[in-house]
């Protein structure tokens, strides 16, 4: 639920959430990518009571759809049966399509606003790289940049030596100092699987 409006605090809030496969109607809509009314929820198997709000009648569901893909629902209730027209619904279809369009164009200019950092950092982070002869520096650099780009609690960096690899630079890793240096056959599976997929 990203936003609710005319329900009890202690029923349906921002960030609660529901299970399509317990929700039919809901699972409906976000499949058929078509709107549903219903006129009388006592009469209508696919409607689902949610606990605390038992006094709705009739509903309106309205697919929110984004360049060809659902990415969720609008649903309008009323007390009264019968309240909802086929004028409402083609309204609320209308109004749907427009809040499509805005939440759309907003996660395309995020999308867009993350490309541009993450290319900065990767030019910062390259910058970096070829401007110092400290192999160690450039090693920390690299997992630095690395973090920017894709998130992560733990890294490290193995360099082979011979027939073994050792941990040359680490960030986040528990008793850090104790792991730095240590080496391990090139054998290991993990290495191997990696190798394998160059």
């Amino acid at each position: 639920i990203s936003a609710a409006s005319g329900f009890p605090p202690e029923t349906l809030q921002r960030g609660n959430n529901l299970l399509l496969e317990d929700f039919p109607l809901n699972r409906e809509v976000i499949e058929t990518r078509k709107p549903s009314r219903i006129d009388d929820t006592l009469t209508d198997d696919r409607y689902r009571w949610i606990p605390g709000i038992s006094e709705l009648r009739s509903t309106l569901a309205i697919p929110i759809i984004v360049r060809e893909t659902t990415i969720g629902m609008a649903t309008l209730d009323s007390r009264e049966p019968h309240h909802f027209t086929p004028e409402d619904e083609e309204l609320a279809v209308a109004v749907a399509n427009n809040a499509a369009n805005a939440i759309g164009n907003a996660r395309l200019f995020e999308l867009e606003q993350q490309g541009r950092e993450e290319a900065e950092n990767l030019r910062l982070a390259a910058s970096a790289v070829t401007s110092s002869l400290d192999p160690q520096l450039v090693l920390e650099t690299i997992l630095t940049a690395l973090k920017q780009v894709v998130p992560f609690d733990s890294g490290s960096i193995f360099l082979l030596e011979g027939d073994q690899v050792r941990i040359t630079a680490a960030h986040g890793l528990p008793n850090q100092a104790q792991a730095m240096n240590q080496t391990f056959p090139a054998t290991n599976k993990l290495l191997a699987a990696i190798e394998a997929n160059q």
